[in-house]
């Protein structure tokens, strides 16, 4: 049997200049079999969007079970979440996000997707190479056009989670090389660069999850927004 792999978890989350609030949250489940790692990053839309990430994390996390979860499992998984937001009576709000199922024992990962947060492998110190398309209506756009220079809204996303209606994420596979760390992160982080010394002017916020053999969570936020479910939560 293959060892347990043990991630360190990195989460950095900065408000943007331009926004009252950090609407990004995220959120991490572990166990002997498997690691579920999820982003979200809010709309403006609505009055109660950190009440809407925390709400659909916190349901999330609490339903994975200890046994390595198909990916269809975790969309229902999802599905039963996503009632938690329309017994909130949250219908104003919506997020983007995504989440990566990483079995522990080195089958391929699962990717959900919802708009225009991302996967994106490191390896080493390497830059990030980011595997996992966006929701987008500039990407909708650029696979029957040619040039979309002329395009207004380019940025709106296309497929959000919201309390009306579930729309089920794209998934895909991902291989997973030893050594490689994984980075989810939102637009904020992916489109700019985001660091302490430069603040972005919409929120910027990332996790990585890397192999060192601790298990440990670092944490540079300015907001209660990091979820940790079984060897994190301890």
């Amino acid at each position: 049997m293959n060892a347990i792999p043990h991630f360190d978890c990195s989460w950095v989350s900065i408000k943007g200049f331009d926004q009252a609030e950090n609407r990004d949250a995220g959120g991490v489940f572990a166990c002997g079999t498997y690691t579920f790692a999820v982003i979200m990053d809010a709309s403006g839309h609505g009055t109660k969007a950190i009440s809407f990430t925390a709400i659909w994390l916190k349901a999330l996390l609490a339903l994975l079970p200890e046994s390595t979860p198909t990916a269809d499992s975790v969309v229902q998984l999802m599905r039963e979440a996503h009632q938690k937001l329309r017994e909130a009576r949250l219908f104003q709000e919506r997020a983007c996000f995504a989440a990566l199922l990483i079995p522990h024992d080195r089958s391929p990962c699962t990717a959900f997707i919802s708009g225009d947060c991302r996967i994106g492998s490191q390896p080493k110190v390497e830059e990030v190479h980011w595997l996992t398309p966006v929701h987008t209506l500039e990407a909708a756009s650029a696979k029957v056009f040619n040039d979309v220079g002329g395009l207004v809204n380019r940025q709106l996303v296309t497929r959000v989670l919201k309390a009306r209606r579930f729309d089920p994420p794209e998934l895909m596979q991902l291989s997973h090389d030893i050594g490689q760390a994984w980075i989810l992160a939102t637009d904020g982080f992916w489109r700019s660069d985001c660091s302490a010394e430069k603040l972005p002017s919409d929120d910027c916020s990332f996790l990585r999850l890397h192999h060192e053999g601790t298990s440990s969570v670092q944490q540079h936020h300015d907001d209660d927004n990091l979820h940790l479910v079984g060897i994190y939560a301890t």
